[in-house]
């Protein structure tokens, strides 16, 4: 059996009509099926137009929305005292006046984030480990990119800032510096230690447990677990980055 045709197909490959009385029909059909060809046709374009149009304002792709995320500007006021302790930090005196700076920019939030940012690739090196201690506080994976781009891990030669650097990349999502943070239990200084395990425990769950202060054999036997744990779990997709 021979596909059926559209309405306007059938009208057109109709047979010719010789007949008299017949002609006058054939004539009134090829007109119909050219009006109903150009309706059809109309409404092709109507719904090609609507869907281009419809394109063309369509919300952004989610990469386009991240691209164009902006901070939350900070008032002049806030500006200014967001500066000022930002000169504070450099000038802080105990771990109470650390402890005070770190809730005040946590506090303030997203508005705070440009400074943080600068202060991390900041040379003074309290700066930048403050503003790297208060980014992994904060957890935001928006600031996984720009604190990136701003303090690249191979540019960081002291110990301590790519110990600051590995905390602050967990904290928002990145386990890049596992293999640091664990090669940083192993520092000579109980509170690089305990700072990088407490890192470890809060960024990954694995319930390997270590003590900071226990002897040169219970640390390393703690260690090898952890690097264990790492070379199994490094293989995993869900950790590659």
């Amino acid at each position: 059996m021979a596909p059926l045709k559209s309405a306007p197909a059938l009208i057109s490959y109709m047979p010719p009509m010789t007949s008299p009385t017949l002609r006058p029909i054939q004539t009134t059909l090829r007109r119909a099926s050219r009006c109903l060809g150009s309706a059809f046709c109309l409404v092709g374009l109507v719904l090609l137009a609507g869907s281009c149009s419809s394109t063309k304002g369509a919300a952004p792709s989610s990469m386009e929305a991240e691209a164009e995320v902006a901070w939350l500007p900070a008032s002049p006021g806030l500006a200014r005292s967001i500066e000022a302790r930002s000169i504070e930090v450099s000038q802080m005196a105990s771990d109470d006046d650390f402890v005070r700076l770190s809730d005040w920019f946590q506090s303030v939030g997203e508005s705070a984030y440009p400074k943080l940012l600068d202060m991390a690739a900041s040379p003074d090196g309290t700066q930048k480990m403050f503003a790297l201690s208060v980014i992994a506080a904060r957890r935001d994976a928006r600031l996984l990119d720009p604190l990136q781009e701003q303090v690249p891990m191979s540019s960081l030669a002291n110990q301590q800032h790519r110990y600051g650097m590995a905390r602050a990349l967990l904290m928002l999502g990145d386990t890049s510096g596992v293999p640091e943070l664990i090669n940083g239990m192993e520092s000579p200084s109980r509170r690089d230690r305990a700072l990088c395990f407490a890192a470890l425990s809060a960024g990954t769950n694995a319930g390997i447990k270590f003590n900071s202060g226990a002897s040169d054999q219970e640390r390393a036997q703690s260690i090898a677990k952890w690097r264990q744990w790492w070379s199994e779990m490094d293989r995993d997709e869900l950790l590659q980055r």
